[in-house]
């Protein structure tokens, strides 16, 4: 099961193979041990505000957004940082490098379950 991240005003897909990560541990682990991530491909943290990149061997993009899945903050973080920290984050997106290219602060997204 997946998820497909969209741009909610004009219905594009940015993000076309999210997970999600919903769990104590399922954000605690995240990306770690992973080699990289494809094209396409994402990490959605709910319920959290921050990430680090401590055991990734990748940089990523982190994208933070509001209880409405609006994006209020974006950054690129290479292994062994830790992001930064908004109190209005309610979620986190990771993504690819380039994939984070395509998405900008103020922009509404969608979430969509596709099995």
């Amino acid at each position: 099961m997946g998820y497909v991240i969209k741009d909610k005003d004009s219905g594009k897909a940015l993000v076309g193979n999210a997970e999600l990560a919903d769990s104590f541990w399922s954000r605690f682990l995240g990306l770690m041990g992973r080699q990289s991530l494809a094209p396409g491909q994402g990490l959605l943290l709910k319920k959290t505000g921050s990430v680090h990149t401590c055991f990734m061997r990748f940089p990523i993009c982190v994208v933070y957004l509001d209880k409405e899945y609006q994006v209020i903050e974006k950054e690129i973080l290479v292994p062994w940082r830790c992001g930064r920290i908004y109190r209005k984050a309610a979620h986190v997106l990771e993504l690819g490098v380039s994939d984070g290219e395509r998405i900008h602060i103020g922009m509404k997204l969608e979430v969509e379950r596709w099995d």
